[in-house]
């Protein structure tokens, strides 16, 4: 296949395009508490409504993608992520905003998967793969950069629906350049359906976030128990069904590759430290500070810069050091940052917060890379897909248990108008989780089980 400007571009918007879903709202958040009189849990479901879809149906993004033509989903993708845009655009209450969400999170969960799974197929070479995968994380750092700021500037200036009407523009561009510069691709020999392990897949973390956010809201009641209960029920099935099935949606066995199954831990950690705390600390410049939206932005943008500095060198650090190696730092340098921000107060001067930030988005940056390449590195290249779906999943599935966990804690915490004995407990348990994943990957790095010693 040959890779062209314009095939990267098409591609990189798709991500784009889903990296916006996750990191535009956060600014929005406290608006659309303000003009639609949203609590805590219902801006807790207006993020997760989006992450629990994703979640739930990039496996099956994916596989559609393999089966029918990754060309033809990416497309069907676009189109259902505009329609869940313009819902949410034209709402007047929250649930409306959160069918919006969950449509976006629909067409979010076949863009994922599909444009990676493309990228990753573009070149057999390993090392290629991971420079491409490098100026993949560096487009979606320039997403995430950007994202916020314009986010805050169309809040504060048109209000909170305005930031839909972005994904809506962006979304129109990813479908022509689709249209023009991809080419159709296919493995159906290599896929199938698995409509109950589809059902459960994302019955499990929807029941997990609805019983976290319900924790956080009236204490962990029967009613949390039970929801919890049937979550880690729904969870044991999914594995039961997918081991007895001939052609698995989850080929669950691939978690005995010991590369396969850290990276797979390491993108969970992702999604739950660094993904989930952005939402935590747009909500703190704003509640604990009084800041604008715009100006909370600005105050993010560190964050979202470094991310976008550090992702250029995680492809080439993956190429060089292995992925085991580059995971490690990337995920440390992450944990650091996190563990910063108990450093965080109601005075806290901008050098410091940037500083705090900062290391968090340079930690996420370097840690992207390497665990896609790693991930993709333990499967045959025909399953590229699948591998890119189920890193997916899990990093998104982070994201669900981080924002429901870390959001609970972070409402219960707060004493009345202050927020920041929450934000600090909220932190510290997702420093504690990228440090372990840190650490898991500097042992496979020590171990030699990377993808470029395995090539």
């Amino acid at each position: 296949m040959i890779v062209t400007r314009t095939f990267l571009t098409a591609l990189f918007l798709c991500t784009a395009l889903a990296l916006f879903g996750t990191t535009v709202i956060g600014v929005a958040l406290p608006a659309i508490q303000r003009d639609l009189g949203a609590g805590v849990d219902g801006l807790q479901w207006i993020v997760n409504a989006y992450t629990v879809c994703l979640a739930g149906l990039t496996l099956t993004g994916g596989a559609l993608g393999d089966r029918y033509g990754r060309k033809r989903l990416l497309l069907l993708g676009i189109a259902v992520f505009l329609l869940g845009s313009l819902i949410s655009a034209l709402a007047d209450g929250v649930g409306l905003v959160i069918a919006g969400r969950v449509g976006q999170g629909v067409g979010a969960a076949v863009l994922l998967p599909g444009s990676l799974s493309i990228l990753a197929r573009s070149t057999p070479d390993p090392v290629r793969r991971a420079a491409l995968m490098g100026w993949w994380g560096l487009f979606g750092g320039l997403a995430a950069a950007l994202g916020p700021v314009l986010g805050g500037v169309l809040v504060d200036g048109f209000g909170w629906w305005s930031v839909f009407l972005l994904n809506l523009l962006l979304g129109l561009a990813a479908l022509v350049a689709v249209w023009v510069a991809v080419p159709e691709s296919a493995d159906p020999a290599h896929t199938s359906l698995d409509p109950l392990g589809q059902l459960l897949g994302i019955a499990w973390p929807a029941a997990l976030s609805l019983g976290l956010i319900r924790a956080g809201r009236h204490g962990l009641g029967s009613g949390v128990w039970i929801t919890v209960g049937l979550a880690v029920l729904a969870a044991v099935l999914f594995v039961v069904v997918e081991l007895r099935q001939p052609r698995p949606m989850v080929p669950v066995r691939l978690f005995a590759d010991r590369a396969f199954a850290v990276a797979n831990y390491a993108s969970f950690a992702l999604g739950f430290g660094p993904y989930a705390a952005f939402v935590l600390l747009a909500l703190y410049l704003q509640q604990g500070r009084g800041l604008g939206a715009a100006e909370s932005a600005l105050w993010l943008l560190p964050l979202s810069v470094a991310m976008l500095v550090a992702s250029p060198i995680a492809g080439r650090l993956t190429a060089r050091l292995g992925g085991g190696a580059a995971m490690a730092l990337g995920y440390g340098v992450a944990a650091l940052g996190l563990g910063g921000c108990l450093l965080l107060d109601g005075g806290t001067p901008f050098t410091l917060a940037a500083l705090v930030f900062g290391l968090v988005g340079f930690g996420m940056g370097l840690a992207m890379t390497p665990t896609n390449v790693t991930a993709f590195g333990a499967v045959p290249i025909e399953r590229s897909g699948l591998a890119s779906a189920v890193v997916n999943t899990t990093r998104q599935t982070g994201t669900v248990v981080g924002v429901a966990l870390l959001g609970a804690l972070y409402a219960a915490g707060a004493e009345g108008a202050d927020v920041l004995p929450g934000l600090r407990l909220a932190m510290a348990l997702a420093a504690a989780v990228t440090l372990l994943a840190a650490l898991a990957a500097a042992l496979l790095a020590v171990r030699g089980k990377t993808l470029v010693s395995a090539r």
